[in-house]
């Protein structure tokens, strides 16, 4: 995900991506792996054991692709696609949203006010540092 992001995808569409390109080794591992479990369920011994196995990993499968992903947007606070974030005061008196109708693009780094010189900022809007070429 992190990869993708550097790369220039929005994070949204980068855990989509990221998620879509392991499902078939994580599908292929698992089906494997619940497939071996069996000829095991037949045994008396060992038959409880591969039957909570195999379980464990249909379990595991589905929270990899499915859950993960979502605690993972949720941990980061990654907007959805094609939502604009919605923050709470990030300036004197600017909410995201205002800064957004003004023309600045807080999101992409590149914060360029009628006057000002360009600048990065960070999540909350704070100056990182100026774009200014050095002398």
């Amino acid at each position: 995900i992190d990869h993708d992001i550097r790369e220039g995808s929005v994070p949204a569409e980068a855990i989509v991506n990221a998620t879509v390109r392991r499902f078939r080794p994580i599908m292929l591992t698992a089906a494997a792996a619940v497939l071996a479990m069996i000829p095991l369920t037949r045994s008396a011994f060992y038959g409880p054991m591969a039957v909570a196995i195999m379980g464990g990993l249909v379990v595991a499968t589905v929270l990899t692709l499915l859950f993960l992903p979502a605690l993972y947007a949720a941990w980061f606070r990654v907007p959805r696609a094609g939502v604009a974030p919605v923050m709470k005061e990030s300036g004197p008196g600017l909410a995201r949203g205002d800064e957004a109708r003004r023309g600045d693009d807080t999101r992409r780094g590149d914060n360029t006010r009628r006057g000002d010189e360009p600048r990065r900022v960070d999540d909350q809007g704070d100056a990182l540092e100026d774009l200014r070429p050095a002398e």
